[in-house]
């Protein structure tokens, strides 16, 4: 029987990040000569380094890296939850979540430059990133090593007579491409994966934004007390060959994927920005040009969480269809509990 105490052992790895980022924050309990102070300061603060636009780290508590420079309320933590598997008619334990430490540089041009009026900043992204998931039948630890590249528009907004927004307000595109190694938590199987994948965040007058809580009917204020939403589109590329096969990758070995993606998230909150209360759903689709699977699968999800503070959460959510990469069918009711750094 294969042993579950690397779920164990990855969420006391998260419990303790969290645990530091407390410690790191509340200067009044925490000795400037206790070890454990010191440790946890290194893992929260930025180290920047003398050139002010490059940055290292802190590390990131994720569900996955491509939330690495959203802001905590617009993501999902890692988490370590109890499933009802419909498919085995079972209860299991099981855990989800990236650890990243983004190595970043910023570049804005000066006012009297030409590209001043093209864009007002990039930023560049090294985004070293250990990945697990143990869900059911699926058993997924990976090594990323994603770069981002962001740019930033410098967008000329126009209003109405009314005063309110109106066309193209904001615009930003971030584009991802990453090399990853995939195996189990025996290190019996392995693939090797190359992704593309691109989110675009934009603000069209005032009722319509991706990237951001927004607004669903009043934006006055910047905490919209309203019902608000938050509409993620990654569209991607992905290539995937298996090195060698194991009891979790329904695949024969070597192998090969060439599959086009899509994720599609969109979540509310009723009572504002601010609301500790949210409902979500998102919607993955893979489609497989190289012909060696079915072709097309997809995955979704629909949930509910609860945040008891910035970092904690309670969340229940229903997850069916097949795992990308390891291609294995899921059909999961789970109560998770969520960190997130």
């Amino acid at each position: 029987m294969r042993t579950k105490k690397p779920v164990f052992f990855l969420f006391f790895l998260c419990l303790f990040l969290f645990t530091s980022l407390t410690y790191a924050k509340d200067e009044n309990k925490s000795d400037s000569n206790n070890t454990i102070s010191k440790l946890a300061k290194l893992t929260y603060k930025t180290k920047v380094s003398k050139d002010t636009n490059s940055t290292f780290g802190p590390v990131r508590l994720r569900e996955k890296y491509e939330d690495w420079d959203k802001g905590l309320k617009e993501v999902d933590g890692a988490f370590i939850s109890y499933a009802n598997d419909r498919i085995e008619d079972t209860g299991i334990w099981q855990s989800k979540g990236a650890l990243i430490y983004p190595i970043s540089k910023r570049y804005q041009p000066r006012r009297d430059s030409e590209d001043w009026n093209k864009f007002v900043y990039t930023k560049l992204a090294l985004l070293p990133t250990i990945k697990w998931n143990r869900q059911a039948n699926t058993e997924e630890l990976s090594f990323y090593l994603p770069i981002d590249y962001a740019i930033s528009h410098r967008v000329r907004r126009e209003r109405d007579s009314s005063g309110n927004l109106k066309g193209l307000a904001q615009w930003r595109d971030d584009y991802y491409f990453s090399l990853s190694y995939m195996t189990d938590f025996d290190f019996e199987g392995a693939m090797i994966n190359v992704e593309f994948k691109y989110e675009p965040t934009v603000m069209f007058g005032e009722r319509f934004k991706t990237g951001s809580w927004h607004g669903l009917m009043d934006n006055s204020n910047r905490e919209s007390t309203g019902i608000v939403y938050l509409l993620r589109i990654i569209p991607g590329l992905i290539y995937s060959r298996v090195l060698s096969e194991s009891a979790y990758i329904d695949r024969q070995e070597h192998d090969n994927i060439f599959a086009i993606t899509t994720s599609l998230e969109l979540r509310f909150k009723l009572f504002g920005k601010s609301s500790p209360w949210e409902v979500y759903g998102t919607y993955n689709i893979w489609y497989d040009f190289s012909g060696d699977l079915d072709g097309y699968s997809d995955i979704l999800k629909i949930g509910s969480t609860w945040w008891l503070n910035d970092n904690v959460g309670l969340s229940l959510k229903y997850e069916k269809g097949d795992t990308p990469l390891t291609n294995k069918e899921i059909d999961l009711v789970t109560l998770n509990l969520q960190l997130r750094l």
